[in-house]
């Protein structure tokens, strides 16, 4: 049943799907290579730096952009089309469509490369129907690279077998001798040996608690995480057995069994570092995957940035924002993200100008200042002046006469109403000022099911952030929802948890079977960022990309419909923000 129920939830993730793509897949990076023809250097980590940055950013050691050349005499900063953009983090390759970007790190370039096996693009199901992918186009035999003709493919894009790379996809870099050594080498010791956490017989995974959550929370999350683990690890005997039907050369890529360590945090957020490192150095592990803590997940994900471990969708509130920090992929940006499509939503009323006032009322709790966060960057970016930001202190009380004066005085269009559920009860005082506002916008996210109290007269100003599917829009899905229930004994208190849990896991799935061996953290994640997108029993849209950190990015702007019916009507489309 949990398989049949990871297979509608992903289309693509069952377990025994992952078992068959692992056994048929077509190892085309380093994982069933011989060693290295000619053995990797080990320079210093200021040199392994120094090489990072050309072939992330773009950047020579001098700190100038490198210059690469698209067409004889056209020059561009290699800050534009970076190694990292086409070969990813990994250096192992990347595909899109039927264009296949070949791997660049030591193990594979410093072997020959054989003729090609035919690979079959990876098929897709529409309403039921199998439609093939087209397959990539695989790049011809070749003989093993050197230092010599590694250097001249980059200069002039010549390979070793005397072929000319095409120039608008390769790039042509004009480097220095001494430049061109820091990249070689860089390149050289790019996905060698497997990342820590992986050996013969293991791939090791964790997931994180703090010790006050509660136990039908935690039990949401692990029940399913543990199955998952059982399943998996039961596929290997069918495994093996076609690995040995298949060739003799799997034998090189053994079944990994999975272990999952549950790692619990305790006592004050600033402690959890040092826990985390004691936890990672007693067992190092491949990845962490899902997780819920009560506060902010900043701590974890600091650690998953200094450790270069990736941190698959964990369930959070409040993720950390960053456009550059890598290694913690996220479900959405929370609360955050909230406040940006309140931002981006009042931003489209009809008359909304440069000038437009207001003012939000922000509780100084994580909640009110996440919302507030987003809302206020998104506004400005949108080209308007900063909000009327008034604060209020844990336990301040919010009075009728002072919102009163607050609208007299500040005449807002609309008003961003980040206090808490106490407050709501002062909707209809403002919905019958004379001064009202054209919008009072709450979350849903803070407030939860406390919004039914909002009374009728105040429905008709009180507007409501809402990030997932419209629950009238779930009737398709009430089977699976009302199964992975069953299965796992959850209430619906615990029901986001479950659901969020079983998207990490089918996410997971899809990808230690993409990985096809090539056990190195980075390229688990490059290869989620390339992976299909799978369809999410909550949220409306989801997507991967690289460089992409935040699957759902969207939110419905929404009302509560008139009457003693508990519905949300729609008041926008499903609203995005980048």
């Amino acid at each position: 049943m949990t398989d049949e129920i990871l297979i509608r939830i992903g289309k693509m993730t069952s377990l025994l799907f992952c078992a068959l793509t692992l056994v048929l897949a077509v190892t085309t990076s380093g994982a069933l290579c011989d060693e290295v023809k000619s053995a990797p250097t080990f320079p210093s980590k200021e040199s392994l730096a120094l090489g990072e940055k050309m072939y992330r950013e773009g950047l020579l050691p001098s700190g100038k952009p490198m210059q690469a050349n698209i067409k004889a005499d056209s020059s561009v900063p290699g800050t534009t089309f970076t190694c990292v953009s086409c070969h990813l983090r990994s250096g192992l390759g990347s595909f899109e469509g039927d264009i296949y970007t070949t791997p660049t790190n030591g193990r594979s370039l410093y072997n020959p490369r054989g003729v090609p096996l035919p690979e079959r693009g990876m098929a897709t199901y529409k309403n039921g129907v199998k439609i093939e992918a087209t397959p990539p186009r695989l790049p011809p035999a070749r003989p093993a690279y050197t230092d010599v003709t590694l250097a001249e493919v980059l200069r002039t894009g010549k390979d070793p077998a005397g072929r000319v790379l095409d120039e608008s996809i390769m790039p042509r870099i004009d480097l220095s001798e001494g430049d061109m050594a820091v990249l070689i080498s860089y390149l050289k010791n790019l996905s060698t040996d497997f990342s820590q956490g992986v050996d013969g017989t293991f791939m090791r995974l964790a997931t994180i608690t703090s010790d006050d959550v509660t136990a039908a929370d935690r039990a949401a999350m692990l029940t399913p995480m543990e199955n998952f683990i059982e399943n998996m690890n039961g596929l290997e005997k069918m495994y093996k057995e076609n690995a040995r039907k298949l060739r003799a050369s799997f034998d090189k890529m053994p079944f990994r069994r999975l272990q999952l360590s549950h790692w619990t945090l305790k006592g004050p957020a600033n402690t959890w570092q040092k826990q985390l490192e004691e936890y990672y150095r007693k067992e190092p592990v491949f990845a962490l995957v899902g997780g819920i803590v009560t506060g902010d997940w900043k701590p974890i994900h600091d650690f998953s940035e200094t450790n270069r471990i990736p941190c698959i969708l964990p369930t959070t509130n409040f993720p950390v924002i960053s456009e550059t920090d890598w290694y913690t992929l996220y479900l959405s940006k929370g609360l955050y993200q909230e406040g940006e499509s309140a931002a981006s939503y009042v931003h489209g009323l009809k008359n909304t100008s440069v000038e437009t006032n207001i003012v939000q009322i922000v509780r100084s709790s994580r909640e009110g200042q996440a919302l507030s966060s987003g809302f206020t960057k998104t506004w400005q970016e949108l080209g308007h002046k900063s909000p009327r930001t008034i604060i209020l202190k844990v336990g301040e009380p919010l009075t009728r006469d002072f919102l009163q004066t607050i609208l007299t005085k500040e005449r807002p269009t609309a008003l961003m109403l980040w206090s808490g559920p106490d407050d709501l009860s002062l909707l209809e005082g403002i919905a019958s000022s004379p001064h009202a506002p054209r919008a009072v916008v709450v979350s849903w996210g803070y407030l939860g099911k406390s919004i039914w109290s909002i009374s009728e007269q105040a429905r008709e100003i009180a507007y409501i952030t809402y990030p997932y599917r419209m629950p009238q829009d779930e009737t398709k899905y009430a089977v699976d929802i009302d199964r992975l229930k069953h299965l796992n004994n959850v209430k619906d208190a615990q029901l986001i948890t479950l659901i969020k849990t079983y998207y990490a896991l089918g996410v997971l799935s899809q990808a230690i079977s993409n990985i096809k061996g090539n056990y190195y953290r980075d390229y688990l994640l490059d290869v989620i960022s390339m992976q299909t997108d799978l369809e999410s029993l909550l949220y409306e849209r989801v997507s991967f990309g690289p460089d992409q950190r935040y699957v759902s990015r969207g939110c419905y702007i929404t009302r509560i419909a008139k009457g003693n019916k508990q519905e949300l009507i729609k008041m926008s489309d499903w609203i995005t923000h980048n």
